[in-house]
Formats: C-alpha cells, sequence, structure tokens
C-alpha cells in the first residue's frame, strides 16, 4: 500500500474491496463509487430484427449470453463445461460469446472437444459502443460469468441495463450486484452453475421478475448519481485541503 498511503484519498468500485482495504491496515480515506452506466436509449429489437440476428449467430430458441474480454482468469471455460450439460438435456439453446481476448483460442479448441460447434458461437470482438447500440443483448435470455474476481464488472452492469437475468459467482463484487435478479454459485461448480442457469431459462416467471429486477437494481449505478457522488467526494477533499 506504498503508494495507495500517498494518496489523500482512494476510490474504490466495491463496497467489499473497500471493506478489505480499511481491514488491512491502509491508512487513507477510501470512498466507495460503483461504476456508473448510461440508462435508458436501450434498442428494442422488433421480432423480425431478432430473428435476423439469431440467424447471422446460428441460434437456437434460448440463448445464453457471455461478453467481455476473453482472458484466462474469467473462467469462460466452466461456462463452456456447464453449457455442455445444458445442451445434453435440451436442443433449443444456445451459448453467445461477445469478446475477444488471449484465451479464446483454448475456448474454441474446448467447443469443438466437446463437439458444441452448432451450440456455441463466439463472434470475436464487437465495438462497445456498436454492441451496445445495436439491441444484440436483447436477445439474450440470461447473462452468465464464471468469474471469481470481479470488482464492479462493467459488463455486468450493463447486462442489467438491458434487464437480463445474471448468474455469477459468490465472490467479491458479484454479491453486490446479484441478489433477485438472479443467482449465485460457488466458483468451479459446474452443475450448481447449469442448475441455475437451466432454472431461469425454463420458467418464464421467473425470468420475468428477475428481469424487472435487474432494471429496478441498475438504477443506483447510473452515471448520473455516481458522477453526483464523485463530484461530491472531490468537493468535500477540496474543502478540507484548503482550509
Amino acid at each position: 500500500y506504498f503508494i495507495y498511503n500517498q494518496c489523500d484519498l482512494v476510490i474504490c468500485p466495491s463496497k467489499l474491496a473497500t471493506e478489505e482495504l480499511k481491514r488491512s491496515g491502509f491508512k487513507k480515506p477510501v470512498a466507495n463509487i460503483p461504476n456508473g452506466v448510461i440508462l435508458g436509449g436501450t434498442k428494442l429489437l422488433s421480432q423480425k430484427e431478432q430473428i435476423n440476428f439469431k440467424k447471422k449467430y446460428h441460434l437456437k430458441e434460448k440463448v445464453v449470453l457471455h461478453f467481455g474480454r476473453l482472458s484466462y482468469e474469467k473462467n469462460v471455460y466452466v461456462l463452456i463445461k456447464s453449457f455442455h450439460k445444458l445442451v445434453s438435456k435440451h436442443s433449443d439453446v444456445s451459448l453467445l460469446i461477445i469478446g475477444d481476448g488471449p484465451s479464446k483460442k483454448h475456448l474454441v479448441k474446448l467447443t469443438k472437444k466437446l463437439g458444441m460447434e452448432k451450440s456455441v458461437y463466439f463472434t470475436g470482438f464487437i465495438d462497445h459502443k456498436i454492441l451496445l447500440s445495436s439491441g444484440l443483448l436483447t436477445i439474450g435470455n440470461v447473462f452468465a460469468t464464471a468469474s471469481p474476481m470481479e470488482v464492479n464488472p462493467m459488463e455486468v452492469l450493463e447486462a442489467m441495463v438491458w434487464g437480463l437475468p445474471i448468474v455469477g459467482i459468490e465472490q467479491a463484487g458479484l454479491v453486490e450486484l446479484i441478489s433477485s435478479n438472479g443467482f449465485l454459485v460457488k466458483s468451479g461448480d459446474v452443475e450448481e452453475m447449469i442448475e441455475k442457469i437451466e432454472k431461469i431459462l425454463y420458467d418464464q416467471n421467473l425470468a420475468k421478475k428477475m428481469s424487472q429486477e435487474s432494471l429496478k437494481l441498475i438504477q443506483d449505478y447510473s452515471i448520473q448519481k455516481t458522477t453526483n457522488k464523485l463530484l461530491h467526494v472531490y468537493q468535500n477533499l477540496i474543502s478540507k485541503t484548503t482550509s
């Protein structure tokens, strides 16, 4: 903490990480301000547009969605292994993986090894602005992540903006984002992950309720609210240093 202790204030996007800093003997003030997202402006796709997207990416009726950087620590392979079990039980579901990164080749190889080339589709890199403006995220029925080390992940926040139910790992910052809007599972637990994803996919009432909860909970992360918190913190810091 040598560098941090040279600062007048440290801003941390996660409550748990903020508490961990304080418990670890960090001497300077710490403010918890989460990442902010732009609310509204989400494009609702027509039925024809949804069909066209599903044709483009060879998707079936139900879609499990994952997007973000494909790096090894994200444990996307756990999601793929979980999905393999789901496909063995249901023929109407696809996994859409949006993004690129160092683990992509390994993940594609794993998908082929499991014989799921027709059930898992990798889009590769899609520009962030294009992804959000296209409405592509609306074709997902659930957003899932197997990453055990997220602090305040933008991909989860953005999935919530689009009203997606969330399945994530019961660790780090995800415990602050996932409650009534989805399920938390143990890290690396393939069986539990697939059980929770399956529940959402095949229970329309539950999925609708969780979708509404995502839209409700994300209101606290609006860019307006987080910016106001940041300005307030800066103003207080300036007043203390100039007094």
